[in-house]
């Protein structure tokens, strides 16, 4: 259950079996106001389960919001962290966001402190219908939630025709209501990664400064390719340093071997490293929320203007 701050109207995710003891008074950990969390009625609790989208997008030249897709094959380079993070970013930039969590672990859903929840498993089984999933965590952002039953679909659908088209299909009617949607995959390159990239009109592939970062980086353009040849899709990338750390050479040097070998495909902004990051995740907050001047929080920041720049400029389509 869903619950929301009468004064600052900041949203709170209320575990279930808290529900038989409503109600009681809580405290909002943002504005410190007490206020009273109360059972809703059926009709108020569709509508709290069920955030209502935003109003569809027009755009004068029919235009749909954009997809992104984080992703790399290798694991432990803050992919999760930078798709919830850059997300944020340009929710707090007044864009309209919706995040996908598309990782059976569910890392990016876990994140925002919800659990056991259906996923986009639950919608090709037809079990329900995909706005009726999301969840409005924070404003101007949604989030497609995941499960572990994402790890059945590549066993259920991989022989099915178009197969790739799926995650497509399903957000195509809900596409034009967001500026942006972002798709955290997972660490490597099978049904899920092929299907948000074949939705997508741009991948961003994090990696860390370090020699053996740069064959992931080679192994995502290889499929991108693949993509654009088999489906003529015309999905862009680029390459995003995270967890750079400015005090040692080695980082430095690979740094520099990215920007001469990517030039205008490496982001001009890089992620430090920074516990401020750890700690946010430690109280299920993005760290743009949890300390905004931080480090990484400003940086994440200047990714989110870096894209949308890009947008605005008609650089990736």
């Amino acid at each position: 259950m869903i619950i929301r701050c009468q004064q600052c109207k900041e949203s709170f995710t209320l575990d279930d079996a808290f529900l038989a003891k409503l109600p009681f008074k809580v405290r909002c950990s943002k504005c410190k106001d007490v206020f009273i969390a109360e059972k809703p009625d059926r009709a108020e609790s569709v509508a709290t389960l069920r955030p209502p989208l935003p109003q569809t997008k027009t755009s004068p030249d029919g235009r749909t919001g954009k997809v992104i897709t984080i992703c790399n094959q290798k694991g432990g380079v803050a992919k999760t962290t930078s798709c919830q993070n850059i997300g944020v970013s340009l929710a707090l930039l007044k864009k309209r966001v919706l995040l996908v969590d598309f990782d059976a672990q569910s890392n990016l859903t876990m994140l925002f402190g919800l659990q056991q929840t259906r996923s986009f498993y639950d919608v090709l089984e037809g079990q329900v219908e995909l706005p009726d999933i999301l969840n409005n965590p924070l404003p101007n952002l949604w989030l497609l939630p995941s499960s572990g039953a994402l790890a059945l679909l590549n066993k259920k659908y991989l022989q099915q025709q178009r197969f790739e088209y799926l995650l497509e299909e399903q957000l195509e009617p809900i596409r034009n209501k967001f500026d942006y949607i972002l798709i955290d995959t997972p660490p490597s390159i099978e049904f899920l990664t092929i299907n948000a990239l074949t939705t997508s009109n741009l991948a961003i592939i994090p990696t860390h400064s370090a020699m053996l970062s740069m064959n992931g980086i080679a192994q995502i353009e290889k499929s991108i390719q693949a993509i654009r040849k088999k489906s003529r899709h015309q999905v862009d990338f680029k390459v995003l340093v995270t967890m750079y750390d400015r005090q040692n050479t080695a980082s430095r040097v690979v740094h520099g071997k990215l920007k001469k070998h990517y030039q205008t495909r490496l982001f001009d902004s890089v992620i430090d490293q920074d516990v401020k990051v750890h700690e946010s995740q430690i109280v299920r907050k993005p760290v743009c929320y949890y300390d905004r001047s931080s480090r990484s929080a400003l940086q994440y920041m200047a990714v989110a203007k870096e894209i949308a720049a890009l947008s605005h400029n008609d650089q990736f389509d």
